[in-house]
């Protein structure tokens, strides 16, 4: 497999680029394109794939299973939160009906399972003339990184997936914009639900079977970052992953435009409300039948506040650490006590490791769930001890 050509870091971190306005594809070209690459990509998946977690992984962390009763992965969701497992298990339900229906009445069922990810608190809301925008929606931890002296693309996205939708990552999906034309053109896929002894199987049956019987909701191909500045229409709160988000309605030049400017408890310094003029910038993704801009800067009367855009947040102490070997390499592994119970975290490659990590060190740190075997793994990007925050560079 190639190696990925990404730091995994948010796309804020990006330079400044010059303010246009959007003009969106619409959901109708945005569908047709998204359907031509979905061939493309599980093409190339198929081929450009490996694991996170090989044989020895689990014969290396299994003493601590018994030992610190550690969460399955059927339990995690007690870790990202209530309301992100609520809608797992909804979206869950809709995903069995797939499995359960005739063939006649798979196609509906795959768009009810795809539906769980976005929609209303009240169905009947979606009827009335001032709804603009989904009440709650879920937003795969995605980061993106640039091309040196261009700003006006990402060359790079990974995203982790949650395929059979049980609030754990089972899957990491790398996209890169080869030639820097705007569009993602190469594909990886690392699995972490699988060691490489069951990699053969996967392989030949895994991207035939998503085909079959899934939408690829969550696929990225627009490499562009996009921009738009004008007034605010509307705002409004939705529930992304569990947690508050500001969400307004631009009116640029000639189209309005929805932005999703992140969690609303870290814009208090902003004082966004209707009329306001502002300008965002970030990439494009659809959500249903929307098109919106997850906004990775945002400037309001000439004050400009970079989004971050962060994987769950976790804090409690460590129990014990060791090592185990993760993408050929010997990886810092370490159970951490926390009120929802003892939970296994991957903190990098022990190469460049530079934290001390003692029996009972308070920590908090930041990252996605994923899973190993029938449990769960934190794969942390960002760690605080002791006052000092060390980030992780993974990819």
């Amino acid at each position: 497999m190639r190696k990925f050509l990404i730091a995994a870091v948010v796309a804020a971190t990006v330079g400044s680029m010059t303010t246009t306005v959007v003009e969106a594809q619409g959901p109708i070209g945005n569908r047709i394109q998204r359907n031509v690459r979905q061939l493309e990509r599980q093409a190339q998946r198929a081929v450009n794939r490996s694991t996170y977690f090989n044989d020895n992984s689990w014969k290396q962390v299994s003493p601590w299973v018994d030992k610190y009763s550690l969460q399955t992965s059927r339990a995690v969701g007690n870790v990202v939160g209530d309301a992100a497992r609520a809608t797992a298990d909804a979206t869950r339900a809709a995903a069995n009906a797939v499995r359960t229906t005739a063939d006649a009445t798979t196609k509906a069922a795959t768009n009810a399972a795809a539906n769980a990810r976005f929609g209303y608190a009240n169905p009947k809301a979606s009827n009335a003339a001032n709804v603009w925008f989904y009440d709650y929606y879920q937003l795969p931890p995605t980061y993106y990184s640039t091309v040196e002296g261009n700003a006006a693309v990402y060359s790079s996205a990974t995203q982790y997936r949650d395929t059979n939708e049980d609030g754990v990552y089972d899957g990491l999906y790398s996209y890169r914009d080869s030639d820097n034309d705007g569009v993602y053109d190469e594909y990886d896929h690392i699995n972490f639900a699988e060691s490489n002894e069951h990699q053969e199987n996967a392989t030949a049956n895994d991207d035939k079977s998503v085909a079959k019987t899934r939408v690829d909701t969550d696929a990225v191909y627009d490499a562009k970052r996009h921009s738009v500045e004008g007034k605010v229409e509307a705002t409004k709160l939705a529930k992304v992953n569990g947690q508050s988000h500001t969400i307004v309605k631009v009116k640029g030049e000639k189209d309005s435009l929805i932005v999703d400017l992140g969690a609303s408890s870290e814009l208090s310094e902003l004082k966004i409300e209707e009329g306001t003029e502002i300008s965002a910038s970030g990439p494009m993704i659809q959500v249903g039948e929307k098109d919106v801009l997850v906004a990775d800067k945002v400037t309001v009367e000439n004050k400009e506040v970079v989004i971050a855009r962060h994987a769950p947040r976790l804090t409690g102490s460590v129990l014990e650490t060791n090592s185990a070997s993760a993408q050929k390499n010997d990886h810092v592994m370490a159970v951490i006590e926390t009120d929802h119970g003892n939970q296994l975290v991957d903190l990098g490659s022990a190469d460049h490791f530079e934290m001390t990590l003692e029996p009972k060190t308070e920590v908090v740190l930041w990252g996605a769930p994923v899973q190993m075997r029938d449990h769960s793994v934190i794969l942390a990007e960002k760690v605080q001890v002791n006052g000092k925050t060390y980030s992780i560079k993974r990819w």
